[in-house]
């Protein structure tokens, strides 16, 4: 099969595990959750207090992956299929801003200075992009399509997960040179990590899968097996509990971040993708992209408390840090 005809397999059972990452970047207590809907093409603003959608921005084709600015004011959302970053003004409610990017940029990230950075699937490079010009202000080479990028503590490396080569990429921002890579599970897609990144959290869709990976010693140190296909993946610090989306299944997994031990397995919807923790709020949220809806999970007991319906397609999901402006 070649890489094209993969990707196009691919895009057609994304999970929203980048968005995950994105979560883990923002501080503050979270306010909102952002739902990006691939086949609506649109983004949904998710009041995080009172579990319904407080307002929609229409987007161009196939939104894909979605990160948000460390203010909250802005966000980044990728469409691989007409190779384009989209910048969106949270606060006017407005795409504010249309780049063409890459080849095929799919991933995104936001450092803790706002830089914003975009993984072309095709051409297994991550770039630093100058969201005011478009211009590509740095490039990395990593491994074969990343799907998923998280930054590390303090912005010192930067972690890509590779989906066609099994592994993942441990990158100096700042130099642009790769520094290692660890082997994980088949078919990795998502991340999420710790706040203090002595924990990574990888799932691997084609194993059913999720690597611990300690990027100190650039080892996988254990394997957690979860439902089929999982897809996304995001942390809960506050009771260490992991959450992942299992796509074939239609159920997430939860399991202790320290040993791996699974506490519970809470059905969703159909095909359940992007996961995402709301600081501070105890909750968290699944998008179901077959069945149109958002699922909201009480973490501490592992059980669904609701559903919020959105647009056809909903993928990725990304917190807004509580901003009143």
């Amino acid at each position: 099969m070649t890489r094209v005809r993969r990707l196009i397999e691919i895009i057609g059972a994304i999970a929203a595990g980048v968005a995950g990452l994105t979560a883990s970047m923002c501080s503050g207590l979270a306010g909102e959750v952002l739902v990006v809907s691939q086949t609506a093409a649109e983004l949904a603003v998710l009041d995080a207090k009172t579990d319904t959608i407080s307002y929609r921005i229409k987007l161009d084709a196939a939104p894909a992956g979605v990160a948000v600015s460390p203010s909250g004011h802005q966000a980044y959302i990728t469409h691989p299929e007409i190779r384009q970053l989209s910048v969106v003004d949270l606060v006017s409610r407005t795409v504010i801003a249309k780049w063409p990017v890459g080849r095929q940029p799919f991933a995104v990230a936001v450092d803790g200075r706002g830089g914003v950075w975009v993984g072309d699937w095709s051409a297994d490079v991550v770039q630093r992009i100058n969201v005011e010009t478009g211009s590509v202000m740095r490039s990395i080479a990593v491994g074969r399509s990343p799907s998923a990028i998280l930054m590390g503590a303090s912005d010192t490396h930067l972690y890509t997960v590779n989906r066609e080569s099994d592994d993942v990429s441990i990158a100096d921002p700042v130099s642009g040179q790769e520094l290692r890579r660890v082997a994980v599970g088949r078919g990795p897609f998502a991340i999420a990590g710790t706040s203090d990144r002595t924990q990574l959290f990888v799932v691997n869709v084609q194993a059913s899968t999720v690597s611990v990976v300690d990027p100190q010693t650039f080892k996988s140190v254990f394997q957690v097996k979860v439902g089929r296909m999982p897809y996304g993946v995001a942390i809960d610090e506050r009771t260490g509990r992991v959450l992942v989306t299992n796509q074939q299944s239609g159920s997430v997994t939860v399991f202790d971040a320290k040993d791996g031990q699974v506490l519970s397995t809470v059905p969703v919807g159909q095909f359940p993708e992007g996961v995402v923790v709301a600081p501070g709020s105890g909750k968290a949220y699944v998008a179901n992209w077959f069945s149109n809806q958002v699922s909201v999970i009480n973490v501490a007991d592992g059980k669904e408390t609701g559903r919020v319906t959105c647009g056809a397609g909903p993928r990725m999901l990304a917190v807004r840090p509580d901003s009143s402006s």
